[in-house]
């Protein structure tokens, strides 16, 4: 028998003998099938790309359900528990179980609630929301990865800590841009930054593009902690920031260029110590600095053009044998550095380096021109 659903109705059941007799005296009973309401949805989310997130509800069942009609989705800005004065951002079929939402700003932190609704328009307003804040800021403790396909310029909007052992790898050719009071702290885990000297990776402020003014030190550049001896640096620049600090790590970093940062480009504290090459430091209020027990060996790199190329201030002398300074002058290469640095076999001609070669800067050329250092 096919039933409306919400209208009230009668049926009686009569005999009939084998002749066709009925029995036409009976009493009907009324009969209303109401749609049920549905139930909450459990939803779970993830984020298959940094501006969007994937909402599911697989275990969702709807079999015992009657008149069933399928889900509404709701977006807010801030948290909600009742979706009764809200329109839905989107009204899904009865069979989806699953439903991807794009394009959302990273500066932004969005609240969803998934909910089932019936034929008459029916459903519980009483919701519980799932958060999604930007996934590159603040703790991450997953494995992730920053960059690869079109995602080449990356705005960071809040500082980033690297924890839990995990491994936050940036792909060769991406740019970061943070901004300013924003960072990046390895404080246990890794970070692998493997460019390469035609996609080296840039770690920059937000400013430092055409129709803004960057100055030195406005973000707070990258930290490598104790934990992250594991992380690689290769060809990678660090612009407009506090530079590359390494408190008590031991990492492998090479092709470092660090140009205008405050206060320093490269500085090693906290026992880290360090054996780099092929450096690339100007424009800093100190190119590279060593403090307490670190111990740091730089050579075959350029030094220049900071306020003073080189300074320890702790227990070790910094090594910065077989270097350019800017000048074949020995008298000028010491009144650029401190006491404690070894300048020693400093190089006579200003070596060509392969970091400079595909990133612009005010002082490097991109592609197959020639690179002034």
């Amino acid at each position: 028998i096919d039933l409306a659903i919400g209208v009230p109705q009668h049926i009686a059941i009569v005999p009939v003998d084998t002749a066709g007799n009925v029995q036409l005296n009976t009493t009907s009973i009324p009969l209303l099938i109401n749609s049920s309401v549905p139930p909450q949805v459990g939803v779970q989310m993830d984020s298959p790309e940094p501006n969007a997130a994937t909402l599911s509800w697989h275990s969702y069942a709807t079999q015992s359900l009657c008149d069933f009609a399928g889900f509404k989705l709701y977006s807010q800005n801030s948290d909600f528990s009742s979706v009764e004065s809200l329109s839905p951002t989107a009204t899904l079929g009865a069979d989806i179980r699953e439903y991807t939402v794009s394009g959302l700003d990273r500066s932004q932190t969005y609240y969803f609630a998934v909910v089932g609704f019936n034929g008459a328009g029916e459903l519980d307003p009483n919701v519980v929301t799932q958060t999604w804040t930007d996934p590159y800021a603040g703790v991450i403790d997953t494995d992730t990865t920053i960059g690869g396909g079109t995602q080449k310029v990356i705005p960071i909007h809040q500082s980033i800590q690297v924890q839990a052992g995990a491994t936050l790898t940036i792909v060769p050719g991406t740019t970061l841009e943070f901004a300013p009071g924003s960072g990046m702290t390895v404080e246990s885990g890794t970070l692998l930054a493997a460019g390469t000297a035609l996609q080296p990776i840039v770690f920059t402020s937000a400013n430092d593009k055409a129709g803004s003014t960057a100055t030195p030190g406005e973000w707070n550049g990258i930290t490598l902690g104790s934990d992250a001896s594991g992380s690689v640096l290769a060809h990678v620049f660090i612009r407009y920031g506090q530079g590359l600090i390494v408190a008590g790590a031991s990492p492998t970093v090479t092709a470092l260029s660090a140009l205008h940062n405050q206060p320093s480009g490269l500085v090693l504290r906290q026992g880290a110590t360090l054996n780099t090459t092929a450096a690339l430091l100007r424009y800093n209020a100190v190119g590279a600095q060593l403090e307490d027990t670190a111990q740091l060996s730089l050579s075959d790199s350029v030094i220049k053009n900071n306020t003073t190329n080189a300074a320890a201030i702790g227990d070790h002398t910094l090594i910065a044998a077989h270097n350019w300074w800017g000048s074949t002058d020995e008298t000028t290469i010491q009144n650029s550095v401190s006491t404690q640095v070894d300048f020693s076999n400093a190089l006579q001609t200003e070596p060509l380096l392969t970091p400079a070669i595909g990133t612009p800067d005010g002082n490097t050329l991109v592609g197959e021109q020639t690179v002034e250092l």
